[in-house]
């Protein structure tokens, strides 16, 4: 009888031993899969109205999933993508590609990713437009003294920009290769303007307003 209970003490100890060790050994494990991993590179860019992230992490220890934030604010981000699982490897970089089909339009969108546990990194930024039949997006608007006028230039043409007074005076003119022309109008005196936007090569153009408002 006392042999019995000395063996039930046993397997009781045992058990909980047991125990013991397998939680350790979860926690080792995660502690493993977020230590010594880089993110090699990340950068993010647009096409079509989405957001692709093009992810490498570096040759190391590998983490438990890596997701996609998004924020338009940089401090109140949300889960976008998630890919679950044990993202890296232990011998070579790995290279995720991972999409926001949704960004939040005509506004600044802030991406980072979270890989591991608590690994970040860095917060980078893109202004998704939505040009609709416009063929262009003016940011901001109205312009207090600096904005930008964006537009499709798929074949990086030579472009020249106007622009006007209402009664037809030209203000100024400029010219780019860019899908955007900067526009410094603290000069300029608060009011509506026209302005027009020619393909050089095509000779197609198209025109609208920018608002000023010191």
């Amino acid at each position: 009888m006392i042999k019995g209970l000395i063996l039930k003490i046993m397997n009781k100890v045992k058990l909980n031993f047991n125990i013991f060790v397998l939680i350790a050994n979860l926690i080792s494990s995660n502690f493993i899969y977020t230590q010594n991993l880089t993110l090699d590179n990340f950068s993010i860019s647009e096409l079509d109205g989405k957001v692709y992230a093009d992810i490498t992490l570096g040759a190391g220890n590998t983490c438990n999933g890596i997701k996609l934030l998004r924020a338009t604010d940089t401090i109140n981000f949300q889960e976008i993508v998630n890919v679950e699982g044990v993202c890296g490897n232990s011998s070579t970089s790995t290279n995720y590609n991972l999409i926001d089909e949704n960004p939040i339009l005509n506004a600044i969108n802030f991406y980072k990713v979270l890989f591991g546990i608590d690994n970040y990194s860095e917060t980078y930024e893109i202004l998704i437009l939505d040009f609709q039949e416009n063929n262009y997006q003016i940011w901001p608007n109205p312009i207090s003294s600096n904005g930008t006028l964006y537009f499709r230039n798929p074949q990086s043409s030579l472009c020249e920009f106007y622009l006007f007074k209402l009664t037809g005076e030209q203000l100024l003119t400029m010219a780019t290769n860019d899908n955007k022309i900067l526009l410094n109008l603290h000069k300029i005196p608060s009011g509506t303007y026209l302005f027009k936007l020619l393909e050089t090569n095509t000779k197609s153009d198209f025109s609208g307003k920018i608002v000023v408002n010191h």
